[in-house]
């Protein structure tokens, strides 16, 4: 949800930037809000306390048992987490203490951490010593209050960009009200070349050898041959 609220933020933005330099904003920018605190600062102190508390557990004090061999495998994975995995992930999240999308995994892992956490405190309601159980449950304690004090602070930037989207949306609504509708221009096309047509001029032909200009060819009145055998009429005198 974080990553969709940060590029339609983004967009609209652009969206801002490229308005008329002449043409004044409908709106006044949004007041900047205050920085929230950086995460490291919330959960830090907490983190600490849980790591210094496990440190100072003697589990040979504990009753023997599988109760006794989880919670020791549970409280090593604990630490080990705390120094070697939430250090990256916290000092990504302090270098932009507003994103939601760097804070969402810091949350996971603390909550992953508090849901261990809380068996090796069930653990130690069994098979551990009184004072062993006091502390571990002051650890658990403080790490719960951190984590709420994380949920609100990334609820309270959830909200602070939902505010800041819809101002952007509503001067972005304002800006294309009152900007002059441009008239598309009709394109004029090209017109193909015009091919004319001129009439073919036929040559008269040639009069026949000895003929006087401009006189008709004369007539054929050549008799037509008579078949041999054929009887002549006869003339009358």
């Amino acid at each position: 949800m974080n990553m969709r609220h940060i590029l339609f933020v983004g967009f609209l933005l652009i969206a801002l930037q490229v308005q008329s330099p002449s043409q004044p904003p409908a709106h006044s920018a949004p007041s900047s809000a205050p920085a929230p605190p950086p995460p490291s600062s919330l959960l830090q102190p907490s983190l600490t306390t849980v790591d210094q508390t496990l440190s100072a557990l003697q589990f040979d004090h504990w009753r023997r048992g599988t109760i006794r061999d989880e919670a020791t495998s549970n409280v090593s994975s604990i630490q080990k987490d705390i120094r070697e995995n939430m250090p990256p992930l916290l000092k990504e999240a302090d270098a932009s203490p507003s994103s939601l999308s760097v804070a969402v995994p810091v949350l996971a892992h603390v909550n992953a951490l508090y849901d261990v956490l809380l068996r090796v405190v069930e653990a130690s309601r069994v098979s551990g010593p009184g004072d062993q159980v006091t502390s571990l449950q002051e650890a658990l304690s403080d790490m719960g209050k951190a984590r709420r004090a994380l949920e609100d602070q990334m609820q309270q930037n959830a909200a602070a960009h939902e505010k800041e989207i819809v101002t952007l949306r509503a001067r972005l609504n304002a800006l294309t009200a009152t900007r002059p509708q441009t008239i598309p221009v009709p394109m004029i096309l090209p017109c193909g070349a015009f091919v004319v047509h001129h009439p073919v001029k036929r040559k008269p032909k040639a009069a026949a050898p000895g003929a006087a200009p401009g006189s008709a060819a004369p007539a054929n009145t050549a008799k037509p041959a008579v078949p041999a055998g054929t009887p002549q009429p006869k003339k009358t005198p």
